[in-house]
């Protein structure tokens, strides 16, 4: 089938001509999705422990600590529960927290996470989630962002009393 006008294109293929693909930031609430966001004083009114505590600020979605030591938590999120909180991708300033070598594929460990440097918290629910990789089983990302102070390590310098070039 000859698509392109000049006899070029093979039986079979299609020309598509030129396909632009470009990247554009889309407000969370422009999302085609069911998105939460939890921040300021708003998270800072839940009660927490430990790093899965702060879940629970977010509606529909339940999490549970198992209370073991270090074992993670578990939530549940639209349904979907599986062990450990592997429903769900989850980022911490855009880098992902699942891991995929445990014993719970996706597992989600919230221990490392804690809970006073996190400023803002994503939830987006629904098909659109599936963006963000195969750990998104419940349909579900959860993006967490630390606060700004929290992300530059502080530079520290000490001052030995002595002139340099001197001893």
């Amino acid at each position: 089938m000859d698509t392109t006008g000049d006899g070029s294109a093979k039986k079979g293929e299609v020309d598509l001509g030129n396909v632009v693909i470009s990247e554009e930031e889309t407000p969370v609430a422009d999302l085609p999705a069911s998105v939460s966001v939890i921040e300021g004083e708003e998270l800072e009114r839940v009660p927490f422990k430990k790093g899965i505590d702060i879940l629970r600020a977010v509606p529909n979605l339940l999490a549970t600590d198992y209370n073991q030591g270090g074992v993670p938590g578990e939530f549940v999120l639209r349904g979907f529960s599986g062990g450990h909180g592997n429903v769900a991708a989850v980022f911490v300033d855009g880098a992902p927290l699942n891991e995929s070598n445990s014993h719970a594929d996706g597992i989600a460990d919230f221990n490392i996470i804690i809970p006073e440097e996190i400023e803002r918290i994503e939830v987006i629910r629904g098909p659109f989630s599936a963006l963000y990789g195969n750990y998104a089983r419940g349909g579900a990302l959860i993006s967490l962002q630390r606060k700004r102070s929290m992300r530059t390590p502080p530079i520290y310098r000490w001052d030995t009393g002595i002139p340099s070039g001197e001893s």
